[in-house]
C-alpha cells in the first residue's frame, strides 16, 4: 500500500533525529549555563533593577561591558549572543531597544535588529523545550535555554584551530541512514 506523497521513512527517521538533536541541544545549554563552569569574572548576575524586565536597566552598557570582558579573555570580540525566550521578549520589548527601531517602520523586533543593537553578527533565541520526567503528570515543558543571556565567539568557515565557544563535532555523512523498505513476515 502506498500513499501519495508521503514518505514515511522519511517521517520516521526526521523524528529520531529531532529527539537526538534536542538531547545535543539539552546538554549544551546545560554546560553553557551552569555557572560553575565560569570564573567568577566570567559572568554577572543582575540584580532586580538591573535585569531586563525593569526599564531602568541598561542593557547595551552592559552587554559592551561583557563584550569587553571577553574581549580580553580571548583576543576577539563576541560575535554570538544566544539567550532563551523569556530574555528574548525581555529585550525586545525594552524601553532602550524600542527607542532605537521607533521609526523602522517595524511593529516588533527581530533577533537581526538587536544584533545590530548589540552590535553582534548573530543573535540566537533558544526556543527548544522539553518535558522533564517530574513533569509528566502535568505535562508542563521547560525551556531548553533559561533567562540568561551568554556571549561568545564563533569562528565562521571550518577552521577549528580557531579558539571558539561550544564545538559539536559531526562526521561527515554521519547519521548514515539505510533506504527504508516494506518486510511483511509469514513465518509464524
Amino acid at each position: 500500500m502506498s500513499i501519495p506523497g508521503i514518505d514515511l521513512g522519511q517521517g520516521a527517521m526526521r523524528m529520531v533525529l529531532d529527539a537526538v538533536d534536542l538531547g545535543l541541544e539539552f546538554d549544551a545549554a546545560t554546560m553553557a549555563r551552569n555557572t560553575a563552569t565560569y570564573a567568577a569574572s566570567n559572568r554577572v548576575t543582575l540584580t532586580t533593577t538591573a535585569r531586563r524586565t525593569q526599564s531602568a536597566s541598561t542593557p547595551q552598557a552592559d552587554v559592551d561591558v561583557a563584550k569587553e570582558a571577553v574581549r580580553r579573555f580571548i583576543g576577539r570580540y563576541p560575535n554570538t549572543m544566544v539567550m532563551g525566550p523569556n530574555a528574548f521578549n525581555a529585550l525586545k520589548r525594552h524601553a532602550a531597544v524600542r527607542e532605537q527601531f521607533k521609526y523602522t517602520g517595524r511593529d516588533s523586533v527581530t533577533a537581526e535588529m538587536l544584533a545590530a543593537f548589540f552590535d553582534v553578527k548573530t543573535v540566537v533565541c533558544g526556543k527548544a523545550v522539553f518535558l522533564p520526567d517530574a513533569a509528566l503528570s502535568t505535562a508542563q515543558a521547560t525551556d531548553v535555554w533559561g533567562d540568561d543571556l551568554i556571549l561568545a565567539y564563533v569562528p565562521e568557515g571550518d577552521n577549528f584551530m580557531v579558539p571558539a565557544y561550544g564545538y559539536t563535532y559531526e562526521l561527515l555523512g554521519y547519521p548514515m541512514v539505510e533506504t527504508p523498505y516494506y518486510e511483511r513476515h509469514n513465518d509464524w
